[in-house]
């Protein structure tokens, strides 16, 4: 009984959070680690967590389950015949599996599952405003720790990083405890999409409308809010990486477009953000050195991204190659090593999200994940009474993953993948009462 009222949507939301503070989550222990403290916390506590899992992801991960489960070689070679010519070819015995990794198909299932249990928790714990706003505190403070720190290690040039590893790539970028700087700036739109809405969520429920001296709007929580977007926001261009910044700034656009539709001008939530981030943030991020950003942005072309490129058309043809079933979670690599290494890199993802799931789910779990799924989640949203800024956060997730995806890989790293069930799940509580605070 002490443990379940302690069991609450804050300490579950730092919880999940604090997994992120070593290489991104993207640590076998952590992912085998998480996994079991999350199906203690969904068996011990609340039978409606159950009710709660989303039937569409289940049925996904069934799929997923499938792809690395040993099948007869009869019914292997009529679903996907490739899989079993290299089968064949690699492995002179009478195991099959539709999965060319078995491992990596394995961790890829840990890590969807734990991201299936930390949505249906998290929507099952927040029931009302005042749960929604200890939770947006924590995920724009962590996120806020993530890009101080990063911008630390950046201004210092320190090489050993804590939480048990080094930092060995990306010394001129901001990285935060992440490895990659493409996959930590997918976090921090993410974060900055819910900073956003909830600076707006804020005012509307928490903030008394009073006249403040300057000195009480510095201590303010107002004042806390705006200046942890900024941080935010100077951290995304600091990553330095295309694919973020590209996201980024489309998503700030949306935002304007959004709020000068619903008010039919420019609203002071609009000039609140450009003071924020076209005025304050360049200023700020010029000085720390961000121009490189600028300069990486503007000299993009075809030439420069042609091994890019080439990749994109190798993962299109293992596609071809394997349609309906996929060659398996994590497999792209394994087929590279296997048939492409003649580039000048080795090549662990396709660096196109929606390409490399197609390969690895074919059609049929593609269809599951990026289809089916983003629908069962707007037509949940669409019937809860919940305040606004949460179905706009929803949107603009699936906005940012849209144009993100087609730039990088940040949605095969595990924290992004926890980070975004999580802010579904806090999208979509389904004992959600509005009018209480």
């Amino acid at each position: 009984m002490i443990f379940s009222k302690l069991f609450s949507p804050f300490f579950f939301t730092i919880f999940v959070l604090s997994t992120f503070l070593i290489k991104g989550a993207n640590d076998n222990f952590v992912i085998l680690l998480l996994n079991l403290s999350l199906i203690i916390f969904f068996l011990a506590f609340n039978k409606i967590y159950i009710i709660n899992l989303n039937k569409v992801i289940s049925i996904f991960l069934l799929f997923l389950f499938i792809q690395f489960m040993p099948i007869p070689s009869f019914v292997l070679n009529f679903f996907s015949p490739n899989s079993f010519e290299l089968y064949n070819s690699l492995y002179n015995n009478d195991i099959f599996f539709i999965s060319v990794s078995v491992q990596n198909s394995l961790i890829y299932f840990f890590i969807f599952f734990s991201s299936m249990l930390i949505m249906a928790i998290i929507s099952s714990l927040i029931k009302n405003k005042k749960d929604l706003n200890r939770v947006f505190k924590i995920i724009i403070y962590f996120a806020v720790f993530q890009s101080i720190f990063g911008i630390l290690i950046f201004i210092f040039e320190i090489n050993k990083i804590l939480f048990f590893y080094e930092k060995i790539h990306y010394f001129e970028s901001v990285t935060g405890t992440f490895i990659n700087r493409n996959n930590f700036s997918f976090y921090l739109v993410l974060s900055f999409i819910v900073s956003i809405y909830y600076l707006n969520f804020y005012q509307k429920y928490f903030f008394h409308k009073k006249k403040l001296d300057i000195f009480n709007f510095f201590l303010s929580e107002l004042f806390l809010i705006r200046l942890s977007i900024l941080i935010i926001a100077i951290a995304i261009l600091l990553t330095k990486s295309r694919a973020g910044n590209i996201t980024f700034f489309s998503i700030l656009t949306i935002i304007f477009l959004i709020d000068f539709y619903r008010n039919r001008k420019i609203s002071f939530f609009n000039l609140t953000l450009f003071s924020i981030i076209f005025i304050d943030l360049l200023i700020l991020s010029n000085i720390l050195g961000s121009e490189k950003t600028i300069e990486r942005l503007a000299l993009t072309s075809f030439e420069g991204e042609r091994t890019r490129i080439e990749v994109f058309k190798l993962g299109l043809k293992e596609f071809y190659n394997f349609p309906f079933l996929g060659y398996g979670m994590g497999g792209f690599e394994v087929l590279y090593d296997l048939k492409y290494n003649t580039l000048n890199a080795f090549y662990h993802h396709v660096h196109n999200d929606f390409i490399e799931y197609l390969g690895e789910l074919g059609v049929f779990g593609f269809i599951l994940l990026f289809i089916c799924f983003p629908i069962s989640i707007f037509l949940q949203i669409r019937i809860l009474n919940i305040p606004s800024e949460l179905k706009l956060i929803s949107v603009l997730v699936f906005i940012a993953i849209l144009i993100h995806g087609n730039l990088d890989f940040a949605l095969h790293l595990p924290a992004n993948i926890y980070y975004l069930f999580l802010i579904l799940g806090i999208c979509m509580p389904k004992s959600f009462k509005k009018n209480i605070t």
